[in-house]
């Protein structure tokens, strides 16, 4: 079972993004590891994914930082602006304009689609009825997560702490006016870091993945800069929205960058 990843899923779909965290057993089960976790940590983490696995719907919007290579081992650094929009169970829609790519992705209940804007092709396929089946399939099935799927998913706690091997409470520390708890996390091949609103609702404000495997220690942040916790959506909302003379292609495993928990896509 492949990973969601947090970063990429940059938003639902978006072809190889959050899986901010470890892999799965064969039989679908995050692989146990021995932890050594810090039960403030674990407080907060379990504290902010309740809040927005109880949230009916939902909005935010985010500024993307990463590095990637340009030759060999020259790391640069490229952006992307994030908006998802979720109503649970079964409607999601994301926009990803970056540096590299703008893409959209849509969920409706029983399909997601995939377009890349600039170059005008789009990939279709069916999906279950539910948003974590369907990001669970995807993953499995064609490489392809939603950017920050992690916080998409009800079970984002799980995934969350799948392989993670440590975790500490630094303490409180502000975040664009905003009092926030600063937990990091040790796993095999990365550690990260999570800012999480002091106040209701306890959502994230800022995110931070070193992959310290890699030359140079690549990383990936990310800023949130607005959250609408029981946002309102009509249907027309996550409408399947395709440019004119767009053509179809089948979904593609995404080439292996930095810019998710897995370094997969951009």
């Amino acid at each position: 079972m492949k990973r969601i990843q947090f970063g990429a899923v940059a938003v639902v779909l978006a072809p190889a993004a959050l899986c901010l965290w470890g892999c799965a057993s064969s039989t679908g089960e995050p692989t146990v590891v021995p932890r050594v976790v810090d039960a403030r940590a674990d407080e907060q983490l379990t504290r902010m994914t309740s809040c927005l696995a109880g949230l009916g719907s939902f909005s935010f919007e985010a500024d993307v930082r990463y590095d990637d290579y340009l030759v060999d081992s020259q790391k640069v650094q490229f952006g992307r602006r994030v908006v998802v929009d979720v109503q649970r169970p079964n409607r999601v829609h994301a926009m990803m304009d970056g540096d590299i790519k703008r893409m959209r992705y849509w969920y409706d209940g029983s399909r997601t689609v995939v377009l890349d804007i600039d170059g005008k092709q789009y990939s279709e396929a069916p999906a279950p009825p539910t948003i974590d089946d369907t990001l669970t399939e995807m993953a499995e099935k064609y490489g392809f997560v939603l950017p920050l799927a992690e916080l998409i998913a009800t079970d984002s706690y799980r995934w969350l702490m799948n392989e993670v091997e440590s975790a500490a409470y630094v303490g409180e520390r502000m975040i664009d006016g905003r009092r926030c708890h600063h937990l990091a996390y040790e796993q095999p091949t990365l550690d990260w870091q999570i800012w999480i609103d002091v106040e209701a609702p306890a959502v994230p404000r800022r995110l931070v993945i070193s992959y310290k495997e890699l030359p140079n220690c690549p990383q990936y942040e990310v800023a949130f800069k607005r959250w609408l916790p029981g946002a309102k959506f009509s249907e027309t909302d996550f409408a399947v929205e395709l440019p004119e003379g767009a053509t179809k292609v089948d979904y593609r495993m995404p080439d292996r960058t930095v810019g998710t928990k897995t370094t997969g896509g951009k």
